[in-house]
């Protein structure tokens, strides 16, 4: 698999530390799954990404047209279940990082549980 070398500022550097660090994840897979995240989530605005995807083999993600699709992954108690198209559902927050979430956070995802469940499970991309 190849490597990629990324440079960024000694703050960026140590945010991304710590936050891998949090999540329990390499720094790499942490980038790598943002990378990815704006990939899937570009293809459906995008004929260009989309045509690459398609071009190179690579499927969309199963969850990538669901409104909470992105970085809330990387928190999400079903992310392995909504990737593999098992779980149809909205983001989950496990109990152990709830604390961290803002009063802003909670709004968005309340708002979005309450569009999701108003469209009978799927809704349209907000993408």
């Amino acid at each position: 698999m190849p490597v990629v070398q990324v440079k960024m500022s000694d703050e960026e550097h140590k945010t991304l530390k710590q936050y891998a660090a949090f999540l329990g994840v390499p720094m790499g897979e942490l980038l790598y799954r943002c990378a990815r995240y704006d990939f899937h989530e570009q293809a459906h605005c995008c004929t260009w990404m989309e045509g690459t995807l398609k071009h190179l083999g690579i499927a969309p993600d199963k969850g990538s047209e669901k409104p909470c699709f992105g970085f809330r992954c990387n928190a999400c108690a079903k992310r392995t279940e909504c990737r593999t198209g098992v779980y149809d559902g909205l983001v989950e927050i496990p109990e152990h990082l709830k604390q961290t979430q803002t009063e802003h956070g909670k709004a968005v995802i309340e708002e979005m549980q309450q569009a999701w469940l108003s469209h009978g499970s799927r809704c349209t991309s907000t993408h």
